[in-house]
């Protein structure tokens, strides 16, 4: 090989794969920023193309360093101008590993959808749900895991919400 086809050929290497790194995550390549679950059975990703807290992210969480309380509020906007919202609070964060979502009534909302009509199901106190902090990096503040929930509305005809297969990865502040 001759000094320019090689010279060519680490060019290709290099701008190549940083090409890779400039592509924004998804869950299935567990890269970047995200949020993803089923909801009854149909597929949820939080989705924002507006401006929010954290420049526009649809994923916004607290970690209170004192307390070691968390607080995550997903949003999702659909095309029709309304939006969907996932809240979970988990409280007690010591570690990674298993946690249970923290709820002392029943009144905590878990799942807001503003175009439908059963708009709010509530956490139950009874089984609030499971998250799992797999990997939590505190000085870079980035967290990954897994959660689900069984959420209720006794005034709705579907009255259980099943959150269920839920990943996610993102910064926190």
């Amino acid at each position: 090989m001759n000094k320019h086809s090689l010279y060519l050929f680490f060019c290709f290497l290099l701008f190549g794969s940083s090409c890779q790194k400039d592509k924004p995550g998804t869950a299935a390549d567990e890269q970047g920023d995200y949020f993803t679950c089923y909801v009854n059975g149909q597929y949820w990703e939080a989705y924002s193309n507006q401006t929010g807290p954290q420049s526009g992210s649809p994923i916004y969480v607290l970690y209170n360093q004192s307390t070691k309380n968390l607080s995550l509020n997903i949003t999702r906007f659909l095309t029709n101008g309304t939006y969907q919202k996932i809240y979970i609070p988990v409280y007690n964060v010591h570690s990674s590993g298993n946690h249970n979502i923290t709820v002392n009534h029943d009144a905590i909302v878990g799942f807001s959808n503003f175009s439908s009509a059963c708009n709010k199901y509530y956490h139950d106190t009874l089984n609030p749900g499971s998250f799992n902090l797999t990997y939590w990096d505190q000085q870079e503040h980035r967290m990954k895991g897994t959660f689900s929930m069984t959420l209720r509305n006794p005034d709705c005809p579907d009255s259980l919400l099943y959150i269920t297969n839920g990943k996610f990865s993102f910064h926190y502040y």
